[in-house]
């Protein structure tokens, strides 16, 4: 796996078609180059074309998208089970387990008899936050399926795996995970590389399994990062405000407030250090000529001073 920094999308976008450039694949094997927002996926095309003039075939597919093409390769996939628990179908299964037998907790809401508008609110919302557990916080699904917890989540989130099965897409890529582990090979994926670009951040089972897949996939990471020093140690102590006039002694106010969800990345990438066979850092420094340039400019060094 490798991993490509830079504090400009210009200058990852620059490496990306050089790399495309340099090493294309066959006439008709995709270019996957998973992006997080549709905005993206249009500036990159831009941007990529302006570079490369005629590029066809390429693919830019949310990064969940291309978990959920593995877990397919690796017979860890989909099903009529496992869609029953995106957002949009998991919502109905809550509210009928809500309309059969609610949590005594939830009486005082839902009222007796329940009222229906309620259910489906409730169900809704618990959908919504279901799903974000399966993402970032798995383990505690886990030991609420096996009995752990007290409270009506885990009273309702057992009485939905009872329900549907344990096909939720944390406990597949456990699987797949333990499949791919337990493999030399990986035949008939058609990921002949993989790019994924200017990422702002991802659940910690996704890069799991993209580190365990960089084995048999060539995979890169293109990370835009406001600076190129360490910026796990920049936080503000519990409690502190950020003012215009007075910096942190830990670091730039704007880093300590606004930079978390790029601190918390770093820190994850961390986690997959021992899988990165090569990192390159492109920081380039900016030009003082405007307002944003100066800032732009000095952020680097207030972080560490």
């Amino acid at each position: 796996m490798e991993l490509i920094r830079s504090n400009r999308t210009e200058t990852l976008a620059a490496v990306l078609a050089s790399r495309v450039s340099e090493k294309p694949l066959g006439p008709f094997a995709r270019e996957v180059i998973a992006v997080q927002s549709r905005g993206m996926e249009r500036w990159l095309t831009l941007a990529l074309a302006k570079r490369l003039g005629i590029w066809s075939n390429p693919a830019f597919p949310c990064p969940r998208a291309v978990i959920e093409q593995v877990l397919s390769h690796v017979d860890a996939g989909r099903s009529e089970n496992a869609a029953a628990y995106e957002h949009s179908q998991l919502k109905w299964s809550i509210a009928e387990l809500l309309r059969e037998s609610a949590p005594a907790e939830l009486e005082a809401y839902l009222g007796i008899p329940s009222n229906p508008d309620r259910i489906l609110r409730l169900a809704s919302s618990a959908s919504a936050v279901f799903d974000r557990y399966v993402l970032h916080r798995p383990a505690l699904l886990r030991q609420w399926a096996n009995g752990g917890g007290g409270d009506w989540q885990a009273e309702l989130w057992r009485r939905v795996v009872e329900r549907l099965g344990p096909h939720d897409l944390a406990t597949r890529i456990r699987n797949a995970l333990d499949a791919l582990r337990s493999t030399r090979t990986v035949d008939g994926l058609s990921l002949a590389r993989l790019h994924l670009f200017s990422l702002e951040t991802l659940p910690p089972l996704f890069l799991e399994l993209f580190t365990v897949l960089s084995q048999w996939v060539e995979t890169t990471f293109y990370v835009l990062e406001p600076s190129s020093e360490y910026m796990s140690d920049v936080d503000l102590r519990r409690g502190d405000s950020v003012e215009l006039m007075e910096t942190p002694s830990d670091g730039h106010p704007l880093l300590s407030s606004l930079g978390r969800l790029a601190r918390d990345f770093q820190q994850l990438l961390l986690s997959a250090d021992q899988a990165i066979h090569h990192e390159a850092d492109l920081f380039e420094a900016t030009e003082r000529g405007h307002l944003l340039g100066a800032l732009q400019a000095d952020r680097p060094i207030q972080l560490v001073g």
